[in-house]
């Protein structure tokens, strides 16, 4: 699925702001079943993606014959994506005792942002957090600010919500 938008507005100075905002949301899904005459195995695959771009532009009021280039020259553009995937597979007997042989799930999620210089990755097994990295290379830059303000790609380390308790984000 793929979304394009754009807007445009005046501020109160006269200047126009446009955006323009493109998106895709491409996604993978599988599922598997067998059986026999002692067991079943049940396991399933989901694999989603956001590919996300943004473009922020102005133009003052008194540059309205040469907007087009004073908007190139006062844009932010930043992109960024969203993966996620996740996977279970769960095999137990099918006589009267139901015993469960084996069970698993596994799931990452990564946010990259190179143009606001911030990154997350984020594994988990079995309901635990396993693994979380952040790399977050200029907090104060304009697309750093853009994207925190705009859009919750960017959410702070927190034990034992997206950094594993007793380890450092």
């Amino acid at each position: 699925m793929e979304s394009t938008t754009s807007n445009a507005a005046f501020d109160a100075r006269g200047g126009m702001r446009v955006r323009h905002s493109a998106a895709r949301y491409p996604y993978h899904v599988e599922e598997s079943e067998e059986k026999d005459a002692h067991s079943f195995l049940l396991s399933g695959e989901v694999a989603y993606s956001l590919q996300r771009s943004e473009e922020w532009r102005s133009a003052p009021a008194e540059a309205a014959t040469a907007a087009r280039e004073t908007a190139a020259a006062a844009s932010l553009v930043l992109g960024w994506s969203v993966d996620m995937a996740s996977r279970a597979a769960y095999n137990r007997s099918t006589g009267p005792d139901r015993k469960v042989h084996w069970e698993e799930g596994r799931a990452t999620a990564i946010v990259a942002a190179p143009a606001a210089c911030f990154s997350q990755e984020l594994e988990a097994a079995s309901g635990d957090l396993t693994h979380a990295a952040f790399k977050d290379g200029c907090p104060k830059a304009r697309g750093r600010r853009a994207l925190c303000r705009h859009f919750d790609a960017c959410a702070a380390p927190m034990p034992g919500v997206n950094v594993p308790l007793g380890a450092d984000g």
